[in-house]
């Protein structure tokens, strides 16, 4: 096979797979958002939000929560439970710079992901008192 015959049917094939991939691909990937609970903190300067991701792939799944330095841009998500069934979670500002995550009754916490601070804002986590929550 000469060398223009070859590169056709690279070409051919390259096509035929992006094609494809760009059918099927959306279906296991495809997700959906939605928000849950949102809050500014104190001063204005930044921002805590709650989402959950459903996604045509269950196993993409997940409950986050996104923060932003509304000033700079500067922004992080971290996936807070793979389990969507429990969403309830909440923000509270304490301060500018000390934020509470109120996690709903159910969650494990061995399985709650998610870290301790982002930018000059410590992040913390506590139950919700019984009853604050309806699942």
């Amino acid at each position: 096979m000469s060398k223009l015959p070859k590169i056709a049917v690279a070409v051919f094939v390259a096509l035929g797979l992006y094609l494809v991939l760009g059918t099927v691909g959306p279906m296991f990937f495809d997700c959906d958002s939605a928000f849950v609970h949102q809050g500014d903190s104190p001063d204005g300067l930044y921002r805590a939000t709650i989402g959950v991701d459903t996604c045509k792939d269950s196993t993409q799944n997940h409950v986050w929560v996104f923060f932003v330095n509304i000033e700079t841009g500067s922004n992080v998500r971290r996936t807070l439970v793979k389990d969507t069934s429990i969403s309830d979670f909440k923000i509270d500002w304490h301060r500018s710079d000390v934020v509470e995550i109120i996690v709903p009754s159910g969650i494990d916490w061995d399985d709650l992901r998610g870290g301790g601070s982002f930018e000059s804002v410590r992040v913390e986590y506590r139950n919700a008192p019984q009853g604050e929550f309806s699942n």
